[in-house]
């Protein structure tokens, strides 16, 4: 796992002024292929496996350069492992 990176982004605005230990950085535009994982974040795997080894297989869909999204729809500190939403976002090449 020596070359495993992760970021955590928070939404500014384009304005905002930020402390000098963080860097801006912007999500591109374009298309993604989004699923929704409910569950527990131990679970994430699963709609892994799914998303890339069958739905980028089979739709015909090339992912571009650009890292994976996960976007936390909801709190682990108020929520059930059971209930906690994720979307998993790979962007497509055009």
């Amino acid at each position: 796992m020596d070359d495993f990176r992760s970021d955590a982004c928070v939404e500014i605005k384009a304005d905002g002024v930020l402390p000098s230990e963080l860097a801006r950085t912007q999500i591109p535009a374009g298309r993604y292929g989004v699923i929704e994982h409910r569950g527990p974040y131990s679970e994430l795997q699963q709609a892994y496996h799914w998303l890339f080894g069958v739905w980028l297989p089979q739709s015909g869909e090339q992912p571009a350069n650009i890292p994976v999204i996960e976007q936390y729809l909801n709190l682990p500190h108020n929520t059930p492992p059971k209930d906690l939403r994720t979307e998993i976002w790979i962007a497509l090449s055009n």
